[in-house]
């Protein structure tokens, strides 16, 4: 096990308790109010959603639900949104 696995594992093991997830829940609040106050309201939604989903793939979710299994890897192409093809913003 490599330097970097072992500072992966304990990265995961930290977020994974309820203080790493309130640290992780504290991190992307300020960064979606961050992007708000540069971006705009106008923009407030969509931040919201990436902070969401954000919190969903880091951390324990305080329910001890794991991510969604559904959920594309990195490096996978986004599921479309309705009335949107993959690929296209």
């Amino acid at each position: 096990m490599g330097i970097f696995d072992n500072a992966k594992n304990k990265a995961t093991e930290f977020l994974n308790t309820d203080k790493g997830e309130q640290q992780s829940d504290a991190l992307l609040d300020r960064a979606a109010d961050a992007a708000k106050a540069r971006l705009g309201e106008g923009k407030s939604d969509h931040i919201d959603r990436v902070r969401d989903t954000l919190d969903e793939r880091v951390g324990n979710n305080n329910d001890g639900n794991q991510p969604n299994p559904e959920q594309n890897e990195p490096g996978q192409e986004p599921h479309a949104e309705p009335g949107r093809e993959p690929g296209n913003a």
